[in-house]
């Protein structure tokens, strides 16, 4: 998967949904990355330590964006591994985008979940959800 393509193409989604996304200065490894719905802007922090590649955070955050319910909350932080309804959606939808994207023109036999999975730092319980995507 090639990560620069990924980005770009995540960046001209957002770009067409009027979603602003800014990379935020900061050494700090533990500010997560941030999307505030309702002035539909994005906060990423490249430097964050986390398993998640960064093309996955921005799609999640992307997702909250565009899927999410705008009204409910003032801002998400980024947090794959917390069960609230609003995460789980986030995920799902984070992993529909970037399927929509890397396997546009792929055959389903040449589809290979464990790959998408390591190419996005995805850990073990997110196998479901990206077999469930990538094959249908």
């Amino acid at each position: 998967m090639n990560e620069e393509y990924l980005k770009d193409e995540l960046l001209a989604l957002a770009y067409r949904q009027d979603i602003d996304v800014l990379d935020i200065d900061t050494s700090d490894e533990y500010a997560p990355d941030i999307a505030f719905p309702f002035i539909r802007k994005i906060m990423m922090n490249p430097n964050f330590s986390t398993s998640y590649k960064y093309c996955f955070r921005l799609a999640h955050e992307i997702a909250h964006i565009i899927y999410g319910d705008n009204s409910s909350l003032p801002y998400y932080r980024f947090s794959p591994l917390f069960m609230k309804v609003e995460e789980n959606s986030a995920n799902k939808h984070a992993v529909e985008i970037i399927a929509n994207i890397v396997y546009r023109d792929v055959p389903l036999e040449q589809r290979n979940w464990l790959d998408f999975m390591n190419s996005l730092g995805l850990q073990s319980h997110f196998e479901e959800l990206v077999k469930e995507v990538i094959y249908k």
